[in-house]
C-alpha cells in the first residue's frame, strides 16, 4: 500500500515539474519580446528622482536603446549645425598667437641654446674619443682632396677628348649662352665626380658612425655651396664681362656672387646643425636653433638686398643708355 503510494506521488511530482518546464519555455520569449519591443514613456514632471526611478524598472536593453537612440541624435545634431564663422577680431587675435609664439618660446630657450650646443659636442667627443675626432678629420680631408684631384682628372680629359672651351668671338647671344651652357655642363659633371668619388672613398674609410656626421657636412656645406657656386658664374660671370647675362659691373657681379655662395652656406650650415644636435642627443625644441638660423637667413637676404640696391637696379635697367 506504501509502495503504492509512493509511486503514485513520484508521479505527480514528475508530471508537475514537466509542466513547469513547459511554461518556463512558453514564458520567456514572450518575456523577451515584451521587454524589447516595450515602449518607454517618460515620466512628467520629468525629475532626477523620476528618471531613477524609470531606468531601475527598464531592462538593460532598453536602456542600452534608449541611449543609443540619444547619442545618435545629439551626433545629427551636430552635423546639421553649421561652423560658426570666427569674428574679425578673433582672426586678429589667432594671427599674432601664431606670430608671436615661435619668438617667445625662442627666447626663452636662448640662455640654454650655447649650454645644449656645448652638450651635443660634448656627446660627440665622449662618442668618437680624442684619437677618433682626429681621425675623422684626417680622413674626412683625405677623402676631400681625394675627390678634388678626381674632378680636376676629368676637366683634363674632357679638355682633350671634347672641343675646347674658347670664348665666343662674336657678341650674339645665342653664342655666349652656347658657351656658357658647355662650361656650365662640364663643371657640374665634374662636381659630380668629386661628389662621387668623395662618397665612395668615405665609405671605404670611415665607419657607418662616422659616415653619418661626415655625409651630411661634406653635401650641406662643401658640396651644394660648389653648385651654387657654379650656378652663379653661369648667370653672372664675375671674372668674364663678356661673357655675363646680367647687365651689372664687374663690383656688383663679384657682390652677388660671394653672397649668393655665402647663403647657401648659411642654409647648408642650419641644416647640418640640427641634424649634428639630433644626432648626438639633443631635440631641437630645447634649443630653438632652427629658429635662430631661418631669422639669419632672412637677416643676410635683407642685408644682401639692402646692400646690393644698386646693382639690383641695374640688372632691371639693364644697358639701354635711355633708361
Amino acid at each position: 500500500m506504501i509502495l503504492k503510494m509512493l509511486g503514485g506521488l513520484r508521479l505527480v511530482a514528475c508530471v508537475m515539474v514537466l509542466a513547469l518546464a513547459l511554461l518556463s519555455l512558453e514564458g520567456a520569449p514572450a518575456l523577451a519580446q515584451s521587454g524589447e519591443g516595450a515602449t518607454v514613456t517618460l515620466p512628467d514632471p520629468l525629475s532626477p528622482e523620476a528618471v531613477r526611478e524609470m531606468v531601475a524598472r527598464m531592462s538593460d536593453d532598453q536602456v542600452r536603446s534608449m541611449l543609443l537612440d540619444r547619442l545618435d541624435a545629439v551626433a545629427s545634431e551636430q552635423e546639421n549645425e553649421p561652423p560658426q564663422a570666427l569674428l574679425f577680431t578673433e582672426k586678429i587675435a589667432g594671427a599674432w598667437r601664431a606670430f608671436y609664439t615661435p619668438i617667445v618660446g625662442a627666447v626663452v630657450r636662448l640662455p640654454t641654446l650655447l649650454v645644449k650646443q656645448v652638450e651635443a659636442v660634448s656627446n660627440f667627443g665622449a662618442e668618437f674619443g680624442t684619437s677618433g675626432v682626429l681621425s675623422l678629420v684626417g680622413l674626412t680631408i683625405a677623402a676631400l682632396l681625394a675627390g678634388y684631384a678626381a674632378e680636376k682628372l676629368f676637366m683634363r680629359i674632357s679638355a682633350n677628348f671634347l672641343p675646347s672651351l674658347e670664348p665666343p668671338k662674336g657678341d650674339s647671344l645665342k653664342s655666349t649662352l652656347g658657351f656658357l651652357l658647355r662650361k656650365f655642363w662640364r663643371e657640374i659633371v665634374g662636381l659630380v665626380v668629386f661628389y662621387a668619388v668623395v662618397r665612395s672613398i668615405g665609405q671605404i674609410l670611415l665607419t657607418p658612425e662616422q659616415v653619418s656626421v661626415v655625409g651630411p657636412f661634406v653635401r650641406l656645406l662643401v658640396f651644394l655651396p660648389r653648385v651654387a657656386a657654379a650656378m652663379s658664374r653661369f648667370v653672372l660671370a664675375p671674372d668674364q664681362p663678356s661673357l655675363r647675362l646680367l647687365s651689372v659691373s664687374d663690383d656688383w657681379a663679384r657682390y652677388f656672387n660671394r653672397h649668393i655662395v655665402g647663403l647657401v652656406v648659411l642654409g647648408g650650415a642650419a641644416f647640418f646643425v640640427m641634424g649634428f644636435n639630433v644626432r648626438f642627443g639633443v631635440p631641437l625644441e630645447e634649443t630653438r636653433v632652427g629658429f635662430w638660423f631661418n631669422l639669419s637667413i632672412h637677416l643676410y637676404i635683407i642685408y644682401i638686398i639692402w646692400h646690393g640696391r644698386e646693382g639690383m637696379s641695374d640688372m632691371m635697367l639693364g644697358s639701354d643708355p635711355e633708361l
